[in-house]
């Protein structure tokens, strides 16, 4: 907002940002059902490509051929018009079909929360090929991913096994030991799940399911699990009696760098 500001402000040019929540409305089917009943009286510019709604999100705004494309090819005017008017048309088509554009949010936010793995370094990689400068492709032509010789399967099921295995691991250790587990822990894992999830209702929800808008977060699932399985370790030391009284509070010291501090 404040780039849109400086740049409106400075050159007198609108900033005009990609109907992504229009693309995404349109892709999940209530938005397409909205079009298609109540253009022309809508009154909206979408009204134009009625004839060729996608249920693709992606192809909907990057799709570059006039014959299947929306956004992309559209002159600079419709484009700008196309995104002015998104807001409008999400309110618009919320009205007309609140329990399907809920359920069908919801659904997108499901599916993106279940998407883990590491398959769109591969497409990103090829999509940005043709664009990048001759010393960056050359590098790129050499790398182990481009010649596809990384496994990167492998690396995606890896992924999607330490996520899942951590997930059970701090749900069972904060069920059994409860009392245990201290406030600042407590606090760290559900803001941690409240990240988690709030990445899949804003990503999939708005824009649509995609691999690497889950998998960013991922490593936090691991982390907080880490942080766990170390605390208990400490304790059980301590209840043993493993632990000298000054190994302890220098291991105490360095815990509390983990925790969050009033």
């Amino acid at each position: 907002m404040v780039f849109a500001l400086v740049v409106e402000k400075l050159l007198g040019v609108q900033i005009a940002r990609p109907p992504v929540i229009m693309a995404r409305i349109v892709a999940d089917g209530p938005g397409a059902s909205y079009l298609s009943k109540k253009c022309p009286q809508a009154g909206l510019v979408a009204c134009e490509f009625v004839d060729r709604l996608l249920s693709n999100s992606d192809a909907f705004l990057w799709d570059t051929s006039p014959a299947t494309g929306i956004y992309a090819p559209a002159p600079i005017e419709k484009r700008r018009e196309l995104a002015n008017e998104q807001y409008r048309f999400a309110a618009a088509v919320l009205a007309y079909d609140p329990v399907g554009q809920i359920t069908a949010s919801f659904n997108d936010a499901f599916q993106q929360l279940r998407m883990v793995g590491l398959s769109d370094f591969l497409s990103a990689a090829e999509q940005a090929f043709p664009h990048l400068p001759r010393v960056h492709a050359e590098r790129m032509a050499r790398s182990s991913l481009w010649r596809k010789d990384f496994p990167i399967e492998i690396f995606s099921a890896l992924t999607i096994f330490a996520a899942i295995l951590s997930f059970v691991f701090v749900c069972v250790t904060l069920i059994m030991h409860w009392k245990a587990v201290s406030v600042e822990q407590k606090i760290f894992c559900f803001v941690i799940l409240l990240g988690e999830v709030s990445n899949a209702l804003i990503c999939g929800a708005l824009s649509g399911p995609h691999e690497r808008y889950q998998v960013r977060l991922t490593w936090l699932i691991p982390v907080v699990a880490l942080l766990l399985c170390y605390e208990r370790w400490l304790c059980s030391q301590v209840g043993a009696g493993s632990l000298s009284v000054g190994h302890w509070r220098l291991l105490q010291r360095q815990t509390n760098l983990f925790r969050l501090r009033p």
